[in-house]
């Protein structure tokens, strides 16, 4: 997912209403939250 162009309104599409995205990290975490944004539609 690291891209040089992650400007605003340049988003990931997917197929269909769902989608998935895996992150590896190098280290084990444990995350006590997690946060997801979306920008508005017509951006």
């Amino acid at each position: 997912m690291l891209q040089p162009n992650t400007h605003l309104g340049e988003c990931w599409c997917f197929r269909g209403s769902q989608g998935e995205v895996i992150i590896r990290l190098s280290a084990r975490v444990y995350a006590t939250r997690v946060s997801l944004e979306h920008v508005f539609k017509l951006v």
